[in-house]
């Protein structure tokens, strides 16, 4: 049997260049371009619900290579998520308005090198079900959350869910990170048995708190 990790990121910021980053395509929204600096030969993959014809006004640069949202914002044919390399900093830049793009739910992760040249990770950007197979004695899983899109915001629904079932495993290690402004988001975790694990994400950290 082979052991997977699965990492939901739901929230989570990194400074330094060694780490994976999230980026938000809502914080462009009132420069209307904005540089990351980034680890050269990460991968760079988007997790959005939002509109294609929106993100198709966000142009991401890295080195030579631009591309806009809306063609980062797929699958390959296995599942998984697309992604590009970063050959230096990542620059976001777009032509759609403030209002608009702060109304975006979706961010850019960028993996750390070594985690791209790894055989045994890999990112799904989760936005209908999927299986996902793993072969071997270990295997790292990021997948990347989407948000739920709603018209009006209904605070008894959940902003974000995972739901994770099925498992076939020896062992399995869950990591839930939270972009830590401490305690603006608030989080439910059931476990309903050994073989069912479901996450909500209760309320959105830009609407809400919880204590």
């Amino acid at each position: 049997m082979s052991t997977v990790c699965v990492f939901l990121f739901l929230a989570l910021t990194f400074s330094v260049h060694a780490d994976p980053k999230v980026v938000y395509l809502y914080d462009v929204s009132s420069i209307e371009w904005l540089t990351i600096g980034v680890e050269g030969g990460g991968n760079i993959y988007l997790a959005s619900g939002d509109d294609n014809q929106i993100l198709k006004n966000i142009q991401l640069t890295t080195g030579s290579t631009s591309i806009t949202l809306d063609q980062l914002n797929d699958d390959n044919d296995d599942g998984s998520a697309k992604f590009i390399t970063a050959t230096g900093s990542v620059t976001l830049q777009t032509s759609n308005n403030g209002t608009m793009t702060g109304k975006l739910s979706g961010y850019i992760y960028v993996t750390t090198y070594l985690q791209a040249r790894d055989p045994t990770f890999s990112v799904y950007v989760l936005k209908t079900t999927q299986s996902i197979s793993k072969m071997g004695m270990k295997s790292t899983v990021v997948v990347l959350n989407t948000v739920i899109r709603q018209e009006l915001i209904d605070y008894d629904m959940p902003r974000i869910m995972s739901y994770v079932s099925s498992i076939n495993h020896t062992r399995i290690q869950m990591y839930i990170f939270n972009r830590i402004f401490l305690l603006r988001t608030g989080m439910m975790l059931s476990i309903i048995n050994f073989s069912k694990i479901q996450l909500y994400w209760i309320m959105d950290q830009r609407y809400s708190s919880i204590t």
